[in-house]
Formats: C-alpha cells, sequence, structure tokens
C-alpha cells in the first residue's frame, strides 16, 4: 500500500467523523427506520447484483444525499512524481472521494452495471458557486459506489437547487434499459 493510499485511509474515518481541521465532508450517522434498514442519509435501490447481460429491472436506481464536492478549481494542484511536475489530486479530493467510497462500503452498495443516467440537483449554501465545476468530481467519486465506471453515464442532467447550509447534493443513477431491436 503506497503512503498516499495510507493517508486517504486514515483520512476517511475522520472525515466521517467530522473532525475539525479536516476538508469539510461528513457523512452523517446511521439512523434505522421503521422497516429495520439503516441508512446513512440516503435511501438505497436495490441491493441485488446484476443480473444478466440485457437482463433489465424496473426502478434500477440508486439515491444519495452526498455533501457538496471540491469544485473542480481546487480539485487539481501541481505535484512531483518520478522527479517531474505533474497535475496530481488534491488532499481534499482525494479525502471527498474516499469519504464516498467509505458511505458505499457501509451501505454495501452494488454499482450498478451498464448505460447509466446520471441526475444532481446541487443545492449550495449561496448564489455565488459554479454548478458545473461540480460535475466532474461527482462523476468520479461514484466510480465504485453507484456504478463501476464513469464511462457508463449515458445522460448527465445538473440543476441548481434551492440554497440550503449545509450545502449537498441529490444524486439519483438510473439504470437505462437499451433494448437490442
Amino acid at each position: 500500500m503506497s503512503s498516499r493510499q495510507k493517508s486517504d485511509a486514515r483520512l476517511a474515518p475522520k472525515i466521517a467523523r467530522g473532525e475539525r481541521n479536516q476538508p469539510k465532508f461528513a457523512i452523517s450517522s446511521a439512523s434505522y427506520s421503521p422497516d429495520g434498514v439503516g441508512r446513512l442519509n440516503a435511501m438505497a435501490g436495490p441491493l441485488r447484483p446484476f443480473k444478466r447481460e440485457g437482463e433489465c429491472r424496473e426502478n434500477e436506481k440508486v439515491e444519495l444525499d452526498l455533501p457538496l464536492p471540491p469544485s473542480a478549481n481546487d480539485y487539481w494542484r501541481l505535484g512531483w512524481v518520478r522527479g517531474k511536475p505533474a497535475l496530481i489530486l488534491s488532499r481534499e479530493a482525494r479525502a471527498y472521494k474516499a469519504a464516498i467510497a467509505l458511505k458505499g462500503r457501509v451501505q454495501k452498495r452494488v454499482p450498478l452495471e451498464g448505460p447509466v443516467e446520471l441526475r444532481l440537483v446541487v443545492h449550495f449554501s449561496d448564489n455565488r458557486s459554479d454548478l458545473s465545476n461540480r460535475i466532474k468530481v461527482l462523476e468520479d467519486a461514484l466510480q465504485g459506489v453507484a456504478y463501476v465506471n464513469d464511462r457508463q453515464v449515458q445522460r448527465l442532467s445538473a440543476e441548481r437547487g434551492e440554497n440550503r447550509f449545509p450545502a449537498f447534493v441529490q444524486v439519483t443513477v438510473t439504470r437505462l434499459c437499451v433494448s437490442s431491436e
């Protein structure tokens, strides 16, 4: 395990607990619904694994409420790889991806396979934030949690919701049923 992976592994639980002096991403504590299903500020779709290729189930989707990701402007930073300058993920971006992955593991989420539609409703805390700077960051963070790879996204819609504090994103990923006719 590389030192970066060790750092991310140490950082994710701290973010989940909401400790100070860390990036401002927190995963809500577990709550239990009357049906006895544990939830982490999310409504999970069916947790059944994907069946055979070409089979499509109704309502096969993932619904999540996630903390607001870092802006694309803060996503990359200049670093050194093998003695040469290169763009690498910022510490804040790595921590956000680790927190989302942790949330997926806690929910025992099975990523959707096949083509998917990604719908985002972003609730900012002010009117100055740029919606488009958050989309790619979210697509990358959802990889391995809501879907296997972000290349699966065939439809994308994003809209600005009403301003709320703290800021968050409502994510809905729906598997698209494609007929082979």
